[in-house]
């Protein structure tokens, strides 16, 4: 299921960060996959190649909140 926004959603309705209807995004469930652990509410995932529904673990850089993934995006901008 691809929410509006174009990230895939799966649905896991036990999942602690289920939405109302069960869905949690998939890029965050594949990085607590690779972490071994699950997400802090603060923690950001970053889609690498900038396509939202490709959630390879390798696609898929940790951030520890919304300021260091904006801060990555202006570095990313001056290359």
């Amino acid at each position: 299921h691809v929410a509006d926004t174009g990230y895939a959603r799966v649905l896991a309705p036990s999942h602690p960060d289920a939405d109302s209807r069960g869905y949690v995004y998939e890029h965050r469930i594949v990085m607590e996959q690779k972490i071994c652990r699950r997400l802090t509410k603060t923690e950001v995932v970053h889609h690498i190649n900038h396509v939202r529904d490709d959630n390879r673990p390798e696609n898929l850089m940790l951030f520890a909140n919304h300021s260091e993934h904006l801060k990555y995006h202006r570095t990313e901008e001056e290359q």
